[in-house]
């Protein structure tokens, strides 16, 4: 499988309050392939098919990322992290990885 980690953080901002529960999806050719309950300002781990992510965050569109290649693997054979959106008020290392 072509695959690649991807993880976000839904930083704490006007937008989204520190204490907040919010509902994540990842979505590929505008089909949600990953969805997560997460609070604000904690990260997130998936693993999707290599292309462009689309991050939802409560419904509404949070950003993208890319990758065309597939991820390198570790030891264990499993795709390494190799996207991540994230911000201030985050963890410094994702989930993934």
């Amino acid at each position: 499988m072509d695959a690649q980690d991807a993880a976000t953080c839904v930083a704490p901002s006007v937008d989204f309050a520190a204490s907040e529960h919010v509902e994540v999806e990842f979505r590929q050719n505008g089909k949600v392939v990953a969805t997560r309950g997460t609070d604000v300002g904690s990260a997130i781990g998936v693993q999707v098919l290599i292309g462009e992510i689309d991050v939802h965050v409560n419904g509404e569109p949070y950003g993208q990322a890319t990758s065309r290649g597939p991820s390198t693997l570790h030891e264990d054979g499993q795709p390494r992290g190799s996207t991540c959106l994230s911000g201030p008020g985050c963890p410094t290392e994702p989930p993934i990885g």
